[in-house]
């Protein structure tokens, strides 16, 4: 993810990876952060400082969870 260049008017998100996505994901997320309206992390391992990132997407009103290994207690971000 970190190859790719910054988005910055990305509506919609979907990453599926076995690895956590805190490198390149949050990057993502903060560039698009006043455009993006769903996010799917579904079967990936998030930690808390994702979760933290998407907490500044105003027009979030999706996400998806399914299937999500965290790295510490999520809600403590939410």
């Amino acid at each position: 993810l970190e190859q790719f260049p910054l988005f910055t008017n990305l509506e919609v998100l979907a990453v599926e990876v076995p690895e956590a996505l805190d490198s390149g994901v949050i990057r993502l997320i903060q560039s698009a952060s006043q455009t993006l309206t769903k996010v799917n992390l579904s079967s990936s391992k998030i930690t808390t400082a994702t979760l933290e990132e998407l907490k500044k997407c105003v027009n979030l009103d999706w996400l998806s969870l399914d299937n999500c290994q965290f790295k510490e207690n999520p809600f403590d971000a939410l």
